[in-house]
């Protein structure tokens, strides 16, 4: 009962820094002082096993879990100091299988084995969507050491997305998404050793880091965390283009502000294997119950057309991108821009966007129209 969330429903109050974020470099020794718990538990004269069968926990208001039913659940010792836990439950309607096992060190003091293999199936006949993501198979697996000496504690997950489905409006596409991370004591930051989406003949391939962002003396600012991440190479083909796939390198960096719910992309740039550049900047604004609000400026710079067909959004301006994709071939886009705005709610409810919403620029050069039929 002591591992329980407290009656405020926060489970992570203990791994906040002074502005209430989530700080990597409490959430390390967290874990491994929850395993050492554990494992003096399990390892005390009095308990060598424990067996769950039928349980259902309820959880706080606010908790963001309202019910765990386990099934079946064990954890035993298996000598040489390790430990194995194994179990089958359903979390709020998705059902979870976990398979895991945790060794000390012969010094009895230091974790050096930690793995984890945990599968999460989507609810019968729905999905559960995360950040405006539905959710189908999520596949974890957790690994980590404690450290000595000049080396770190660290953890690592990997995790990988099955049919997820990402939605803007009315428009939805599917992706497969593979996330890479590494959370090393005293980074204060996530390394994210690789985010990969796939959808169609599409891949961004990227890596970076997630972390809280310092405050700047002097200023009042809201707490926010920001990402750094950086492609060396990804591809962009959409299904309904007919025109090659678009190699790229790209870095997109920012911050997500907790309090009003802004994810912002002050850094977009992007460089094609061609001539040619696009520069740009993104913010979503999040509300309960509402399509997200987006705010895109796009600049491009001395590029092929093929190319910056394939880079205009698929939810902005619908009818005429589809003209461009399918009338305009061939030259050079000399500078150009694109800017987006609608409000929380406003994508895919139906109505037109207006001239003040969605806007562009071509400046084009050497281009063939087709306009036949």
């Amino acid at each position: 009962a002591a591992g329980l969330p407290a009656g405020d429903g926060d489970w992570v109050a203990a791994l906040r820094n002074a502005d209430g974020l989530i700080d990597p470099d409490k959430v390390v020794p967290a874990v491994f002082a929850s395993l050492h718990h554990a494992l003096n538990a399990v390892h005390s004269d009095s308990l060598r096993r424990i067996g769950l069968q039928n349980v259902e926990i309820a959880f706080p208001q606010g908790a963001g879990v309202r019910l765990l039913r386990i099934a079946e659940g064990r954890i035993a010792e298996g000598g040489s100091g390790k430990v194995r836990l194994t179990g089958k439950a359903d979390v709020d309607g998705r059902a979870l299988a976990v398979d895991a096992s945790v060794k000390r060190g012969t010094d009895g003091k230091r974790i050096d084995s930690l793995e984890a293999e945990i599968a999460i199936a989507p609810p019968q006949g729905d999905t559960t969507t995360l950040a405006g993501i539905k959710l189908h198979d999520v596949a974890l697996h957790l690994t980590g050491e404690e450290g000595q000496g000049d080396s770190a504690s660290r953890l690592s997950v990997s995790m990988l997305l099955n049919g997820a489905v990402f939605a803007v409006g009315s428009e939805t596409f599917p992706a497969d998404i593979v996330f890479n991370a590494t959370v090393a004591e005293g980074a204060n930051k996530i390394a994210v050793d690789r985010l990969l989406l796939k959808s169609g003949r599409s891949r961004f391939d990227f890596e970076g880091s997630i972390g809280p962002k310092p405050r700047t003396p002097g200023l009042s600012e809201e707490p926010s965390y920001r990402y750094d991440m950086v492609s060396n190479g990804s591809i962009l083909a959409p299904q309904d283009s007919p025109e090659p796939a678009l190699k790229f390198l790209a870095r997109i960096a920012g911050t997500y502000a907790t309090e009003s719910r802004q994810l912002i992309a002050d850094t977009i740039a992007l460089r094609s294997d061609a001539a040619g550049e696009v520069l740009g900047s993104l913010a979503l604004a999040f509300e309960p119950g509402k399509e997200p609000g987006v705010s895109l400026a796009i600049g491009v710079h001395d590029m092929p057309v093929s190319q910056v067909k394939q880079l205009w959004p698929w939810f902005s301006a619908r009818g005429a991108r589809r003209w461009v994709l399918e009338n305009l071939f061939g030259g050079q886009v000399l500078n150009g821009n694109v800017k987006y705005r609608v409000e929380p709610g406003r994508a895919g409810n139906g109505v037109p966007l207006t001239g003040e919403e969605v806007s562009g620029r071509f400046e084009i050069d050497g281009s063939r129209f087709d306009t036949a039929g």
